[in-house]
């Protein structure tokens, strides 16, 4: 996952988000399933993501530092972020007979905290959901992430 955001004052933001799976591979059971799916009773062909993109806005209002005497041992942020975007996967068609790649449109709901340790280098924890229509059904994915944010200074 890449995200590049840009604030414009301390609390808002802009986010641009994109994420592939650069991984992927089939076991022998989901390529029998493929194989046979037209005589075997039960449609089992999900969905199987393999990357997006999405624009963010974010809002970041707690913002805090921790200290011992006059030594600074860092400082937090804690925000939420909401957006819209594109997710490509491996959807089943109605019949659930056989997958293509497809695109759809998603919306993203989380939130973030980023605890740093230098004025340019924090960690960052993130939780969101995001959600979007495959031909099938309603997805609602969630993810737990812990990155590294690296920050440029104001021009």
């Amino acid at each position: 996952t890449l995200d590049i955001h840009y604030r414009f004052t301390e609390m808002w933001g802009l986010g641009l988000r994109g994420s592939l799976l650069m991984i992927h591979s089939d076991t022998t059971l989901t390529e029998f399933m493929e194989t046979h799916q037209s005589t075997i009773d039960s449609q089992l062909l999900g969905d199987e993501q393999r990357g997006d993109m999405a624009l963010l806005a974010t809002f970041h209002p707690v913002y805090g530092k921790s200290t011992v005497e006059t030594f600074n041992l860092g400082r937090f942020d804690w925000g939420i972020f909401a957006g819209i975007g594109v997710v490509f996967s491996q959807a089943a068609n109605e019949a659930r007979t056989n997958r293509s790649l497809t695109a759809q449109a998603q919306g993203i709901l989380g939130t973030d905290a980023h605890i740093f340790f230098l004025d340019w280098l924090a960690l960052r924890l993130e939780a969101s959901l995001r959600f979007y229509k495959a031909p099938t059904r309603w997805y609602v994915p969630c993810t737990f992430s812990v990155g590294v944010s690296f920050f440029l200074p104001e021009v």
